[in-house]
């Protein structure tokens, strides 16, 4: 039972270092004024310019936090500018949040061992509703095919109100990006 209560411990703790990594991450990213073109006013008054010595080219320095992030994400028209956004709010506290991630894995299939399960999702799920890892699984499963439709007919819908420039489709391609998916469900 003791060593239980020091997996927890350490799993708990574990889990509050990785999201506190995330919250402190500190990365920004750096874009004209042009690049984040439709992203409005109340977004763009809280962020800072970078300092040059040629006001030209200085740039607004854009941190990841979910006002901001959202405010971008959901209004910004140039998709260059939403790529570069999504994918440095996906890598937030990356690499330091790695090594956390492996332990925390390695705790909790130590702890779900321990008590008895095959897998920490066995343990997890056990006092769930669902109730078993593949009873969880079938009803995924099952929800997939109707959750498809339902994409297809809102991207059916986005398509035919007609999308911004920002969002290539092709005749051959009507998918997409994932960084346009916001913007996409925003217009």
């Amino acid at each position: 039972f003791a060593r239980a209560v020091e997996l927890q411990k350490r799993l708990s703790g574990l889990v509050s270092e990785f999201n506190t990594n995330i919250a402190e991450d500190r990365t920004t990213l750096l874009f004209t004024d042009a690049e984040l073109l439709g992203v409005p006013a109340n977004v763009l008054d809280h962020l800072k310019r970078s300092t040059t010595d040629d006001d030209d080219d200085s740039k607004l320095i854009v941190r990841l936090d979910y006002p901001t992030y959202n405010g971008i994400m959901k209004n910004c028209e140039v998709a260059q500018t939403r790529k570069e956004m999504i994918n440095a709010f996906e890598k937030r506290a990356f690499p330091q949040n790695a090594e956390v991630l492996r332990e925390i894995i390695a705790v909790r299939h130590a702890l779900a061992t321990m008590l008895g399960y095959r897998s920490y999702t066995e343990f997890d799920v056990e006092t769930k509703m669902i109730g078993t890892p593949e009873v969880a699984y079938d009803f995924i499963s099952n929800l997939v095919p109707g959750l498809q439709a339902k994409w297809e007919t809102e991207k059916a819908t986005a398509i035919e109100k007609g999308l911004h420039p920002s969002v290539k489709l092709t005749p051959e391609d009507k998918s997409f990006h994932y960084y346009d998916i916001p913007f996409v469900m925003n217009e």
